[in-house]
Formats: structure tokens, C-alpha cells, sequence
């Protein structure tokens, strides 16, 4: 690998480093903190995040992060960070198999100094665990489509699954991955078989992992808390077509 790219990460890194040790409290911080400390304080209700309408992941990470004998605040954000990390070798990946490698530098130290990716990578919120599904979703799609294998379908599956433990926008990669297999199929239209075997699978452990969710029997999608966090179809249409 050449120094460059290594080079670019430890830019990425350390920029990300800098603004978690001079940014101040961000208020959604201070709410995922608490519910971190909730959750160390009683692991067996894990799922009692989902009636805020937040996914539990959240609070896990972010509770775990808390017993390292730091700032919490700081382990919280680290935390943010190491999710950047995927999505930086994720879309050093992409970037590779996409773009010429006259233009893969460039376009891989526009990225790591994106300001707008450079604070949501830092703060400590459920962006950068989503970014990170995305991007290395985007990049297994490639891959799949490019060398057919079995196992890429299924972490493919495994992928935006983790994510939705996050954030359930993390499903809004799926249209990502039809689009990919549509402008690609020439590539894996000869083993088709093999794509279609291992996305089935990837659908099927991925629709198992987040099961204990979605069928938590604590859990009542009915009641008033849950349904006014709740977009109906209609409302989700609506919403962008009107701003737009």
C-alpha cells in the first residue's frame, strides 16, 4: 500500500482526534451518555431505548465505552472515531476499484478533510456507525457484483443489519445495493445463481440479528410512545417532496 494512503489516514485520524479533545458537549451527547450509564446500570433492559424511538445499539456502545477510565465524553466520541475508520478503508476500497489511481489520492484527501464528515465522525452520535454500514455496504455490493461469491451476500446481510442496531435509516442502503446490482449486472449476470444463494442468506441472518428487536415482547409498537416517533408511508413521502 502506498505511504500516501497512510499518510491520509493518520490526517484523518488526527483531525478527528483534535476536534473529540476541544469540541464541547454537544446536547444529543449529553442524552446518549445518560442512557449509557442506563444501560450499565441495568444490561437486562437493553431494549428500553426503543421506546424513545432509538435503536439500542446506541446506548450499548456507548455504555461500554464509558468504563474506560477516561472522560467519558472522550471514550464515547473514540468510539465515533474507530466506526470512521471502516468507513475510511471502506471508500479507500471503493475508490480503488472505481476511480483511476491518478485521481485516488486526491479524491481520498478531499474525503478525510470533509468538515461536515470530520464533525459527525467526531461527535459522539449514531451518524458514524450509519456512515460506516453504508459505505462498506456500498463497497461489498461492488465487490459482489465484480467476483461473485456466496459469503459477500451474506455480509452483505450481516453489514446493514449491525447498522440498523444503530439506526434504522441504516436500511435506506438497500435501495444502494438494487442500484448497484442494476448497473453492474453484466459483471454478475453469468453466476447469477451465486448472487441471488448468498443474498437470500445475507437477508435471512440479517433479519435474524435484528429479530430481539423487532419481536421483543417489552416492545409495543402500539403504544402512543412508539407511534409518535413512527413516519407513516405517506408522511415519509411527503416530507422530502415538499421541502425539495
Amino acid at each position: 500500500m502506498k505511504r500516501s494512503v497512510w499518510l491520509i489516514f493518520a490526517l484523518f485520524i488526527g483531525l478527528r482526534l483534535l476536534l473529540a479533545f476541544r469540541l464541547p458537549i454537544f446536547n444529543d451527547e449529553s442524552i446518549y451518555m445518560r442512557w449509557g450509564v442506563g444501560f450499565l446500570q441495568s444490561p437486562d433492559r437493553w431494549w428500553a431505548f426503543m421506546l424513545d424511538g432509538k435503536q439500542p445499539g446506541v446506548a450499548i456502545s456507548f455504555g461500554l465505552a464509558q468504563l474506560l477510565p477516561i472522560d467519558p465524553l472522550i471514550s464515547m466520541r473514540l468510539v465515533s472515531i474507530l466506526w470512521s475508520c471502516i468507513t475510511f478503508w471502506s471508500v479507500y476500497a471503493i475508490i480503488r476499484r472505481l476511480i483511476p489511481k491518478s485521481s485516488s489520492v486526491p479524491s481520498l484527501l478531499m474525503f478525510a478533510c470533509c468538515p461536515y464528515l470530520i464533525l459527525f465522525d467526531t461527535l459522539a452520535l449514531a451518524e458514524s456507525a450509519v456512515t460506516a454500514s453504508f459505505t462498506a455496504s456500498l463497497y461489498v455490493s461492488l465487490s459482489l457484483c465484480q467476483k461473485p461469491k456466496i459469503w459477500k451476500g451474506i455480509a452483505l446481510g450481516v453489514v446493514i443489519a449491525l447498522g440498523w442496531w444503530f439506526k434504522s435509516t441504516a436500511f435506506l442502503a438497500i435501495p444502494l445495493v438494487v442500484m448497484t446490482l442494476f448497473l453492474y449486472w453484466k459483471q454478475w449476470v453469468h453466476q447469477w445463481q451465486r448472487v441471488v444463494f448468498g443474498l437470500v442468506l445475507g437477508a435471512l441472518i440479517g433479519f435474524a440479528m435484528i429479530s430481539p428487536v423487532l419481536f421483543n415482547p417489552n416492545i409495543d409498537y402500539k403504544s402512543t410512545a412508539v407511534i409518535a416517533r413512527t413516519l407513516s408511508m405517506k408522511q415519509l413521502f411527503t416530507f422530502p417532496v415538499a421541502r425539495w
